[in-house]
């Protein structure tokens, strides 16, 4: 009988390796976000606090997951004022 519950005890620790392993790691929202960090860090924007562009980066993401609008097309991001725009 304990042979029997080890075997169920290891047939479930290598289901769970096998899941875990299985993850894909994806940085698509560290990016996004990075992104966004960039852009409302621009030189008009320079002096604002570390915090206070992260709050505005969580709102801007929040916005984003509408739910509504998550099949729409994305807004607009308009060039910062040192790019020319085409």
């Amino acid at each position: 009988m304990t042979d029997d519950l080890l075997t169920t005890h290891n047939s479930h620790s290598q289901h769970v390796a096998v899941k875990i392993f299985d993850v894909t790691v994806n940085s698509m929202a560290d990016e996004r976000t990075a992104s966004t960090m960039n852009w409302l860090n621009s030189a008009l924007r320079s002096s604002l606090k570390s915090s206070t562009i992260v709050s505005q980066v969580q709102v801007w993401q929040w916005a984003l997951m509408d739910p509504e609008r998550v099949h729409a097309v994305p807004p607009f991001l308009p060039p910062p004022s040192h790019c020319p725009v085409p």
